[in-house]
C-alpha cells in the first residue's frame, strides 16, 4: 500500500500534470481525471469528479478500487470514468499512472480515421516520447467508440488490450469525438506520453488539412 506520504507526493504530481494541460487547452471545463496506482496494490488515487482542473489542490483525490469503489471515508465523489482506470490497470501490469485528457486534434484524428480503427504515425521523431525507438518507427494508436454508459466504455476499452491487435508499445487509447486515455509506468511517464500523443495529433491533423 502507498504511505500517506507518497499519496501526497503522488498528488502532488497529478496537480502539477493537470494546471499544465489545463493551460494547453486539454482539460477545460471539469473534464479529465488523472490517478497513480497504489505500489503492490490494485487501488489508486484518482481525482474526484467536478473538479476545476486548471485549480486542483492534493485535497481534491481520493483512493477507487478498479471497480470504482472509494476504500476510505471520503467526502468527494469518484468520476464515473474511474472504471476506466480500473480496467486499464487491470489489463496492462506495469502502467504506475493513467491520465485522460481532451484533446481537440485527438478527438479530430479519431473521427477522421474511424473507419480503420486507429491513427498512425510513421517515420515521426516525437513517437520516441511514447518509449518507441525503433528506426523509422510506425505504430497505430487504437480508436473506440465512446460508448454512453461508461460501463460499457470500459468493456470495450478491456476488450481492446486483451485482444490479439493491440499493440503493447502503445501506451494510449483514443476515445472517439472524446480524449485519449495514456498510462505510464509512474507519473512522469504518464505526462509524457500525454504530451507526446499531443504533438503527434497535432502534426497529423494539419498535415491532412
Amino acid at each position: 500500500m502507498r504511505t500517506l506520504e507518497h499519496r501526497r507526493q503522488a498528488a502532488d504530481q497529478m496537480v502539477d500534470a493537470a494546471r499544465a494541460f489545463y493551460k494547453h487547452g486539454w482539460l477545460m471545463g471539469t473534464s479529465g481525471n488523472l490517478s497513480v496506482r497504489d505500489p503492490g496494490a490494485d487501488t489508486f488515487l484518482i481525482t474526484a469528479s467536478g473538479k476545476d482542473k486548471g485549480r486542483l489542490t492534493t485535497t481534491d483525490f481520493l483512493v477507487c478500487d478498479p471497480d470504482a469503489h472509494p476504500i476510505e471515508p471520503t467526502p468527494h465523489r469518484p468520476s464515473a470514468e474511474t472504471l476506466v482506470h480500473g480496467v486499464i490497470y487491470r489489463a496492462i501490469a506495469e502502467a504506475g499512472a493513467i491520465y485522460h485528457v481532451h484533446q481537440v486534434h485527438a478527438a479530430l484524428c479519431s473521427d477522421r480515421d474511424w473507419d480503420q480503427g486507429k491513427t498512425v504515425f510513421e517515420g515521426l521523431e516525437m513517437i520516441k516520447g511514447l518509449g518507441v525507438w525503433q528506426r523509422d518507427a510506425r505504430i497505430g494508436v487504437p480508436i473506440v467508440e465512446n460508448h454512453y454508459d461508461i460501463p460499457d466504455l470500459a468493456a470495450a476499452i478491456g476488450e481492446l488490450l486483451a485482444g490479439d491487435d493491440f499493440d503493447p508499445r502503445v501506451p494510449g487509447v483514443n476515445i472517439r469525438n472524446h480524449g485519449i486515455y495514456a498510462w505510464g509506468k509512474d507519473a512522469d511517464e504518464a505526462k509524457r506520453h500525454i504530451e507526446s500523443f499531443g504533438y503527434l495529433f497535432h502534426y497529423s491533423w494539419e498535415r491532412g488539412l
